[in-house]
């Protein structure tokens, strides 16, 4: 399913597409949000790795990341924004609580994604920090509660 947002791409969970994007379990560094009172939350990664999740329908097979997620975010229940910022063009791959994936590649501007989720399903998100070209760079991960 397409999204309104330019670059922006949401594929419900279901049938093969959810079996070809990386496994959503526990990992990374964790964000929780359930006693935070501040609404934007900045964390440091390494955007992209070793892994290019080609046969991921929603990354159309683009980008370089990390195996695991770089960080799990609980305590969703607001609106909600995901933006990378780094030294090299960055992506978002998000796996969301209810099962569908995100995925954004300049919808930030100009080598920042943005993952903007307007209705949270309760549950952990997780999400990785990829780069456009394969390689790696120093990133940061902004989560905005309430939509940014």
């Amino acid at each position: 399913m397409v999204r309104g947002l330019p670059g922006l791409i949401l594929f419900l969970a279901g049938g093969a597409m959810a079996s070809t994007c990386p496994e959503a379990g526990p990992g990374g560094t964790l964000i929780d949000l359930t006693e935070a009172s501040a609404t934007t939350h900045r964390a440091q990664a390494i955007a992209g790795g070793p892994v290019t999740f080609a046969a991921c329908a929603a990354t159309a097979g683009r980008g370089s990341f990390g195996r695991e997620p770089d960080f799990s975010i609980a305590g969703v229940a607001a609106p909600l924004a995901l933006r990378s910022e780094g030294d090299c063009d960055t992506l978002l791959l998000v796996a969301a609580a209810d099962g569908g994936w995100y995925f954004d590649d300049d919808g930030g501007g100009a080598d920042h994604a943005l993952v903007t989720i307007a209705e949270p399903a309760p549950g952990p998100y997780r999400v990785w920090v990829g780069t456009v070209d394969r390689g790696s760079c120093r990133a940061r991960l902004i989560v905005e509660r309430g939509g940014g």
